[in-house]
This record gives structure tokens, C-alpha cells and sequence, in this order.
């Protein structure tokens, strides 16, 4: 079996662009501002109001389609129609084409109508406006600051700065790493001076649960692509076993932690506003289900083989910018 400290290998360096901070310095402005209402509409305006079918004389058609709604202006992609909704007060009514405004999707989210055909509703419809507000951004105050990013830990936009070029650099190097993870993966793979017992492999595949519902034909048919993977999965439980790797509670419970945080993150909810007996529970809960127990567990075992082949393995570092970086997975 190939070792890993004959691996030569490369760890990318990749550095936060101006364009990244900057891009980052906006998505906290954004989150801290909020619509302020205005007499007139422009093409960034949120128009709030009934949206219903007309007659060709214009008229309401009370039998029609209606939905209480909301919509942005800077949306309509149609100079002509987009022109209607510039310029109006609360009160007034706007006649338009459905079709030439919305595209399909659109149209049925704004009529609250899944099954709408678009391509045979009748296209006259009128906005009847009841509110009208314009998003406009935040100032980054000590408020806004604390609520990110925890009481006293950034305090003016210097700092801000310096903490956004922290957390890019600690999100690059954990992909800079899966990199080296998974460019050893392929290489101690491809070196491998085994062969795979093939029949008693295919048995004993059947009777794992991620291949249940499979049959013989299925797996002969599927076997070339996996053949692979049970080799490396053959490799990673030897490097395991002769470096002694384990995976203790307590790692299991920091690593579901960071998933609970990344998944908050997602929905706009930074760490700092997640009560820590929230997060000790709900990452808890995460490891009471033996399927995200288990794939926790792996996530840790693979963070330390990465720890282990960037000490054993020869790294030669290169600096890369993100997007060519991405460009090495396609």
C-alpha cells in the first residue's frame, strides 16, 4: 500500500479579493437596513396591493383571478411595462400585460396559484397599489456590530474589515484542505497495489443498508464506478487503524456544533444570537439519529486524515485566486 509520506501534493493558498470584502461589507449593511415608505414608486420601489383580471373594457372582471400581493418593480425585465409602475401613488391602479411582466413562474407566485395555465389565461390584469417603500441599507453602528459578531468584538469598519478577511481565509483553508484531502484520496487510490476481491466485495455490499434494494444485476452494473471507493475505503480504515485515529464524544458533539452554527448561518442567524444550551441541545439531538451520528463521525475522521497527510505528505504551496481555484473541480 502507497504511504502518504511519498505523496507530493498541492496546497492552494487563496486570499480574500478587495471585491470579496467589499461584497461582504454590503450583505451587512443590507442586514441591518429595512423599507421606509414612499409617496411615489420608482424602478426600485416595493409595490404592495390586489392584483385581479380586467375586461377588455378595463373594468374589474369580479369573476377573474385576484391575489393580495406584493412585487418589485426592478423585477420586469420589459422597459415598456416596467414604465407603467414608475411614478404611481398609493391608490392607483396599473394595467398591464400578465405576460409580458411575469414569466410563468412569477405569475403564479404573485396570483397565490400553483396550477395557473399560463400559456391559456386571458393577460389583462390591473395592480391596485396600497403601499409603496423602497429598501434602503443599514449604517453599521455598534448595534449592528454587537448582533453579528458578539458584544465588544468589532467596533468600527477597520475592524470589520479585518474580521470578514478572517472568516474568508478560515472558510478558504478548510476547502484549500479538502482539496489535499481529496488529491490524496485519488492518488493513494490510483497506487494501491491490491486488488479487490471482487466476489466476496459484491456480497458483502448487498447486505449494507445503502444497497438493500439493490439485486445482483444492479450492483454488476454499478461495480466498475464503486470499485474505487472500497478501495479507498480499504486504505482510509488502515491509515485509521495503524494511526491510531479516534473520535471522541466531545469532538462529535464541537463538530455537530459547527453544522447546527453553519445552518442558522444560512437563514441569516449568526452564531453569537444562538443561546449556547440552544446549540448543546439541538446538537444533541443531531447525534441521537445513528445516520447523522455516523456521518459527524466521518466528517471528524476525515478532518484528521487531512491533519495527518498535510504533516506526513510533501506540500508545495501555490497562491490561487477563488475562481480559479473552483475551476480545479470542474
Amino acid at each position: 500500500m502507497a504511504l502518504v509520506n511519498s505523496l507530493s501534493l498541492t496546497q492552494y493558498i487563496i486570499k480574500p479579493s478587495d471585491e470579496d470584502i467589499n461584497r461582504a461589507m454590503e450583505s451587512y449593511r443590507n442586514a441591518a437596513g429595512k423599507h421606509e415608505s414612499r409617496e411615489a414608486s420608482d424602478e426600485e420601489s416595493l409595490l404592495k396591493g390586489e392584483v385581479y383580471q380586467v375586461k377588455e373594457d378595463g373594468s374589474r372582471n369580479d369573476e377573474g383571478l385576484s391575489n393580495k400581493t406584493s412585487m418589485l418593480v426592478s423585477r420586469i425585465e420589459n422597459a415598456d411595462q416596467k414604465a407603467k409602475f414608475v411614478g404611481k401613488k398609493a391608490g392607483d391602479e396599473i394595467q398591464f400585460d400578465l405576460k409580458e411582466v411575469f414569466k410563468e413562474a412569477e405569475a403564479k407566485a404573485m396570483l397565490g396559484n400553483k396550477m395557473l395555465d399560463f400559456n391559456t389565461v386571458n393577460p389583462n390584469f390591473a395592480f391596485k397599489i396600497d403601499e409603496i417603500s423602497n429598501f434602503v441599507k443599514g449604517e453599521l453602528t455598534q448595534e449592528v456590530y454587537d448582533k453579528f459578531f458578539g458584544e465588544d468584538k468589532v467596533h468600527n469598519e477597520d475592524e470589520l474589515r479585518a474580521e470578514i478577511y478572517r472568516q474568508f481565509e478560515e472558510s478558504y483553508a478548510h476547502e484549500s484542505d479538502y482539496k489535499v484531502f481529496i488529491d490524496a484520496k485519488d492518488a493513494l487510490t490510483k497506487a494501491a497495489n491490491f486488488d479487490v476481491p471482487l466476489e466476496f466485495m459484491k456480497r458483502w455490499m448487498l447486505n449494507l443498508e445503502q444497497y438493500k434494494d439493490w439485486d445482483e444485476a444492479k450492483l454488476n452494473e454499478n461495480f466498475p464506478n464503486l470499485e474505487g471507493d472500497i478501495k479507498w475505503n480499504l486504505i482510509e480504515n488502515k491509515l485509521v487503524k495503524d494511526n491510531n485515529i479516534e473520535v471522541s464524544a466531545d469532538e462529535e458533539l464541537d463538530q455537530a456544533k459547527k453544522l447546527v452554527m453553519a445552518e442558522f448561518a444560512r437563514y441569516g442567524v449568526p452564531a453569537s444570537q444562538i443561546p449556547a444550551d440552544a446549540l448543546d441541545n439541538i446538537a444533541k439531538e443531531r447525534l441521537a439519529k445513528n445516520q447523522d451520528r455516523s456521518m459527524i463521525r466521518n466528517q471528524v475522521t476525515s478532518e484528521k486524515l487531512t491533519a495527518l497527510i498535510k504533516e506526513k505528505a510533501t506540500l508545495t504551496q501555490q497562491e490561487i485566486s477563488y475562481e480559479d481555484f473552483g475551476k480545479l473541480f470542474e
